[in-house]
């Protein structure tokens, strides 16, 4: 292996609350300035990695750390948060306060609701957990390790 290519294979670490998703060996790109960095479409698929991970989870319920993982990566608002899951906004305050765990309706409704805005897929599915995991399985996603 070049020297130039082993410069540009990195470990990335995506910390969610007290988890820490790790990547081994990330290839960089050089990009139009000629500086070594991460696409935004590589970035994209690390935090949907992720995301599928803590969806695929169907035993626990989510913190909160969690829920704003999953709201970064579908590019949403607690805001808007709220309104999916029919809560005020208020109570997503309450949870941010408390940091602590979702109660597990609501869970259960974003784990539901949020697979599908994230991994962009149309229709019911009976599983959307299954949906998360399908994607993780498909190797369209990197693999992380969880340290």
């Amino acid at each position: 292996m070049s020297a130039n290519k082993l410069k540009t294979l990195k470990e990335y670490k995506i910390k969610v609350g007290d988890k820490i998703f790790v990547f081994r060996n990330v290839a960089l790109e050089l990009n139009p300035i000629g500086k070594w960095g991460l696409s935004f479409e590589k970035i994209q698929a690390m935090m949907k990695s992720v995301a599928a991970m803590i969806l695929a989870d169907k035993e626990q319920v989510l913190t909160f750390a969690e829920l704003e993982h999953l709201a970064n990566t579908a590019n949403m608002s607690m805001a808007k948060i709220a309104d999916l899951i029919k809560v005020d906004r208020s109570t997503i305050t309450k949870w941010k306060k408390t940091n602590g765990c979702l109660p597990y309706t609501e869970s259960y409704c974003l784990k539901d609701k949020l697979p599908k805005i994230i991994f962009d897929f149309e229709g019911r599915m009976n599983n959307a957990v299954g949906h998360a995991s399908y994607w993780l399985n498909t190797g369209d996603l990197p693999r992380p390790e969880v340290a």
